[in-house]
């Protein structure tokens, strides 16, 4: 049996931000759109959202999906950039036979091959953390997804997705004269937010009705703290201390913050997992004083200290990085 997601640090909870994203994809995918943009600052939880929609998409089995997550290749000389790419997006399953002379073809094929088996026409090329493609591994991307379109005959719908650093991508496009890639790949941006203070009580009730293992198994507070659980104690209850801490940090960072990033919510939930039951408190106000210092060990404070407007900075840092072939 695989660890509790907490302990992993994969839980997988349906906030508003997730919904919202969602149905944003299935809006563009059933209005024919070619593309969508998934960015946000980092711990906001854009990969949990990518990979949440590619996980949804396979499940339903009515298409292939083809993903990847992009690594950086600032330090690649360009003429091998692309084959970093085709290793990345080739699935282990994958056989090369033959005398194929690039990656690009094997992972034509396996595509081809994956959507007979499926009997279908509609495949998703989905790619995580791009903001580490250069422009070279773009184009390739480009001759890659128009072999799919015009010689396979293939309905493809392009997912990418990355921390706020791809807002920089399509200026570094245009300078250069790019203009069909932004047109391929960066139309259609969404911007993945983080949790509102308001929300705060929903995301943790989620930790008291979620179960694991699946279907039967204790919620996800019960099996942290088991005591307090038959005391009474559900997460839920601690929303107003853990609510006001985390405004009061938001508040003093003077950067205009009025969101909550994913991670550090769950960072600040599983410190208080881990330690409620043994620390064993009395009573509810014991339990809400831990909370707000499991608040203030979350490192959301110091994330905002030096992070600055991940949206702003990117612009002017990223850039300046990157070569632009």
């Amino acid at each position: 049996m695989s660890r509790h997601p907490v302990i992993e640090d994969s839980v997988m909870l349906e906030t508003a931000a997730l919904r919202e994203c969602v149905e944003e994809f299935k809006d563009r995918t059933a209005n024919g759109e070619r593309s969508m943009v998934i960015y946000g600052p980092p711990k906001q939880g854009v990969s949990t959202a990518f990979r949440h929609i590619c996980d949804g998409l396979e499940a339903a089995g009515m298409s292939f999906v083809l993903r990847a997550q992009a690594l950086r290749s600032d330090d690649l000389p360009v003429r091998v950039q692309p084959d970093q790419l085709w290793r990345l997006m080739l699935p282990r399953e994958a056989i090369q036979t033959g005398y194929v002379r690039r990656l690009r073809d094997v992972v034509l094929r396996h595509v081809e091959v994956e959507a007979e088996r499926l009997h279908t026409k509609h495949v998703f090329v989905a790619i995580d953390q791009a903001e580490n493609l250069s422009l070279r591994q773009w184009e390739d991307l480009k001759t890659f997804v128009d072999s799919l379109r015009i010689e396979r005959r293939l309905s493809v719908f392009c997912l990418v997705a990355g921390q706020s650093e791809l807002l920089a991508v399509a200026d570094r496009m245009r300078r250069t004269l790019r203009h069909t890639l932004i047109t391929d790949f960066l139309l259609g941006s969404h911007r993945f937010r983080g949790v509102q203070l308001e929300e705060l009580k929903g995301v943790l009730t989620d930790y008291d009705s979620l179960r694991y293992p699946l279907p039967d198994g204790p919620s996800y507070t019960q099996h942290f703290c088991p005591g307090l659980w038959r005391r009474g104690l559900r997460l839920g209850q601690l929303a107003d201390p853990m609510r006001q801490r985390f405004a009061k940090i938001l508040s003093a960072s003077g950067t205009g913050a009025q969101e909550l990033p994913m991670a550090y919510v769950a960072s600040a939930v599983r410190r208080f997992l881990y330690s409620a039951e043994e620390a064993s408190p009395q009573e509810m106000a014991m339990l809400a004083e831990l909370a707000t210092r499991c608040v203030d060990k979350c490192g959301l404070q110091e994330a905002l200290a030096t992070l600055g407007n991940p949206e702003v900075d990117a612009r002017a840092t990223r850039g300046a990085r990157r070569l632009e072939w």
